[in-house]
């Protein structure tokens, strides 16, 4: 399991990064005749992307058009597509989920803008497809086809915190793989929400940082952190803080956001908007230094009944 929290004031463990090589430059993909391969390994067939997909499911029926005919989002033969289904928390203490209280509100369509963004700049290049359920088709309950799951990001929002805790709990937890393997992350939101506030509160100059700003900014990273934790990003499993950066990397997937705030005053905020470059090698090749598919294959906890192609294989790119 991996998991994040809130950096103390003083500092925390660091973390390593690794590089990866990338993959061959291809072709792309020629939609008159795609035929059944998976030029961009994300787990969809060339022929599924070129043609839309349609996912008639028990809880939900999804249509996503190709690129050719459909605008954003959409499906693109020579693009990642990953699908995400972003569970809102409604039914706590103050009836609303916190991505959409007006002072630090996030839109779903731009809840992972920094995983749409070209890799110039600091994104993914994948296309993201935002869901508020999974079909729950035959093959298994987040399945989007027979052969491809989506992933699930819970919000958890509790009570507000009675007072700062020198030591802060978690912000989101998370299991590292890929999509059809756990695929599944929790975002706490009021925690986030609390410890923004404890740190601006306890500034010499509270009101020189904008605390709603700083909340929005946090969400989206934590929903994007987490999410990155789904499709194999920072591979290196450091045995003191798991898949991430150091510390003050200033990556969406570092080890924790710095917020501190020194004897003198100096106020430091370290808060990852982008990814780094070994996690744009790794899902620009679709696969980790030993193989193992970014965004498909690894069936390896899923009930497929029976599986349309073999567990642990991804379909091949030509």
């Amino acid at each position: 399991m991996t998991t994040r929290w809130m950096t103390t004031l003083l500092g925390f463990l660091l973390g390593v990064g690794f590089a990866f090589v990338g993959g061959p430059v291809l072709a792309a993909v020629d939609c008159n005749n795609p035929g059944l391969a998976d030029a961009d390994q994300d787990g969809l067939s060339n022929a599924e992307e070129c043609n839309g997909l349609v996912a008639d499911g028990v809880s939900a029926s999804i249509t996503i058009g190709s690129c050719r005919d459909t605008p954003q989002p959409c499906l693109d033969p020579d693009k990642k597509d990953l699908f995400i289904v972003v569970i809102k928390s409604t039914a706590n203490p103050f009836g609303t989920s916190a991505l959409d209280e007006p002072a630090h509100a996030v839109a779903l369509t731009d809840l992972f803008e920094p995983m749409r963004r070209g890799i110039a700049a600091g994104g993914l290049d994948m296309q993201t497809h935002v869901l508020t359920s999974s079909p729950s088709l035959p093959q298994c309950t987040r399945c989007i086809t027979p052969d491809q799951a989506a992933t699930v990001i819970s919000e958890n929002r509790t009570e507000r915190a009675n007072s700062c805790p020198s030591d802060p709990p978690r912000w989101g937890e998370a299991s590292w793989g890929n999509p059809n393997e756990g695929g599944a992350a929790i975002v706490y939101s009021q925690r986030i929400l609390d410890g923004i506030e404890c740190f601006v509160n306890g500034l010499p100059s509270p009101g020189a940082v904008n605390a709603d700003q700083l909340k929005r900014d946090q969400l989206v990273n934590t929903f994007n952190h987490e999410a990155a934790h789904l499709i194999r990003l920072a591979e290196q499993d450091d045995r003191k803080v798991g898949h991430h950066y150091p510390l003050g990397a200033s990556c969406i997937a570092d080890v924790s956001p710095v917020y501190e705030v020194n004897r003198k005053g100096v106020v430091t905020i370290v808060l990852g908007q982008d990814f780094c470059g070994p996690s744009q090698t790794m899902i620009s090749a679709g696969a980790t230094a030993d193989g193992s598919g970014a965004l498909c294959g690894d069936f390896s906890d899923q009930d497929f009944d029976p599986p349309s192609r073999p567990k642990f294989d991804c379909l091949p790119v030509n």
